[in-house]
């Protein structure tokens, strides 16, 4: 079960001083049973579990991130090592799904190194698929053009 508290309510509900409260939270999450979100100009919200849960590092976070069209996790993502913005686009296209298609063509904007992506693809036989979903995206915003050689 996850509760969402301000650190003044958490205190509050503990019985602790603000202090006191910050530094239960502080190693609350590094027990993973704590995750922040806010801060800045918002106000600073911890979401607390009664369970160790780990943060996804994946697909999901990876299209909320850089697409407008914000999509709702089907499954829990976790990724180890380093999960890319080309790994996020291979994914995209083995998940096959319209909507999540369309969340995928906004990730074509950040690409960074289009060897990988393609070895990706060939790794995966998904080469075809790859360049139509890219000329798919090229009519409908701007997105960069893709290099010569992997069309």
């Amino acid at each position: 079960m996850e509760r969402i508290f301000t650190l003044e309510k958490f205190a509050e509900e503990k019985g602790l001083a603000k202090q006191s409260a910050l530094n239960l939270l502080s190693k609350m999450k590094k027990q993973n049973l704590v995750h922040t979100s806010g801060g800045a100009k918002q106000k600073r919200l911890y979401k607390v579990f009664d369970w160790p849960q780990r943060q996804t590092n994946g697909f999901y976070d990876i299209i909320n991130r850089y697409s407008p069209e914000k999509l709702v996790p089907k499954f829990q993502h976790y990724a180890y090592g380093r999960y890319n913005i080309e790994n996020a686009i291979i994914d995209g296209l083995k998940l096959g799904d319209i909507r999540t298609k369309e969340a995928t063509m906004h990730l074509f904007r950040h690409v960074k190194n289009w060897k990988v992506l393609f070895e990706l693809a060939e790794k995966e036989k998904l080469k075809k698929e790859l360049i139509t979903l890219h000329n798919e995206a090229r009519k409908i915003m701007r997105v960069k053009k893709m290099p010569e050689r992997y069309k």
